[in-house]
């Protein structure tokens, strides 16, 4: 699918999901540990592990900034768009893999303990 014309400033819809796998944790990142695999269709964006872990569903129409999971209200959303990103994360070639990708542990807190 040619997507060049968005370089040039055009909006151009997507006939096909874009999907695509975060295989490693950015170190001195501790908010940069997204689930491994992730896939964006029309309005939904699926965020998962490849063991089906961490599902995380978001509806980016109504939640631009990802705020609110939303994968337990949606199952057969979820059902749809992870057969269809474990489909396509199994023709990757192998290759290098961070052993904690896709993991959530922290090295600093969230946000800072009140006073």
């Amino acid at each position: 699918e040619d997507r060049s014309s968005v370089f040039l400033g055009k909006s151009v819809p997507r006939s096909k999901p874009l999907m695509w796998e975060w295989r490693f944790n950015i170190a001195g990142e501790p908010f940069h540990h997204s689930p491994e695999l992730a896939i964006r269709e029309e309005q939904w964006k699926l965020l998962m592990n490849p063991d089906r872990s961490r599902i995380e569903l978001y509806d980016l129409r109504v939640d631009a900034t990802q705020l609110n999971n939303i994968a337990e209200h949606h199952p057969d959303i979820v059902d749809k768009l992870s057969n269809k990103v474990l489909t396509w994360s199994k023709e990757l070639p192998p290759g290098p893999r961070d052993p904690n990708a896709g993991k959530m542990h922290y090295g600093k807190p969230i946000a800072p303990p009140k006073n």
